[in-house]
């Protein structure tokens, strides 16, 4: 069961949650969703954990944000004001927009001063395709032959629909008769 002995909880931001999993990881084998959110962790995480600490206390002290929008704010690390503004508008006390622009400066700054985060080289989803075997290799070569013969038998029956239609259709000189006919006979009725 997921979450069996919970004790409590609190925001936590993703160098955390990675740092985590990486014990959980040397104890054994995570589980699916442990797995799943190790993975998001490697490949969008921001900041290392010494950085993620300093973020959070200078937005909770400093400019008076709730732990939960720091924590959003350090997940996101958002590089423009808009951004920004969308993420604080959630919290009660949001900073004005002064206080916005150095928060933006404040998460650039430390972005630049950051060592780059390894990122491990993603795994291919599909392996690479066998080789053909010989003895596949001429049923390999005819499949363009036979989807060429099916084009062109499906083009034959198209164009015999096309002639059964242009059969079907009265010839001019047939239809001005049938036309006629039916006037004589009410002329013939008067």
């Amino acid at each position: 069961m997921i979450g069996k002995d919970v004790k409590g909880s609190r925001e936590v931001a993703m160098s955390e949650i990675h740092s985590i999993l990486e014990k959980r990881k040397r104890i054994g084998p995570l589980t699916y969703e442990q797995q799943s959110t190790y993975d998001y962790t490697v490949k969008f995480r921001k900041f290392d954990k010494k950085n993620e600490k300093v973020l959070m206390e200078k937005l909770t002290k400093d400019y008076g944000l709730a732990e939960k929008t720091a924590v959003n704010i350090v997940n996101i690390a958002p590089s423009s004001k808009m951004t920004l503004k969308a993420i604080v508008m959630q919290d009660k006390s949001a900073p004005d927009d002064k206080k916005l622009e150095e928060i933006v400066k404040l998460i650039s700054e430390m972005l630049r001063e950051q060592e780059p985060i390894p990122r491990p080289e993603p795994i291919p989803v599909l392996p690479p395709q066998a080789p053909v075997p010989e003895a596949a290799a001429p049923a390999a070569a005819e499949a363009p032959k036979a989807e060429a013969v099916k084009k062109e038998t499906e083009k034959k029956a198209e164009a015999e629909k096309a002639s059964e239609k242009e059969a079907k259709k009265p010839k001019p000189e047939e239809a001005e008769a049938k036309a006629k006919k039916p006037r004589k006979k009410a002329e013939k009725k008067e």
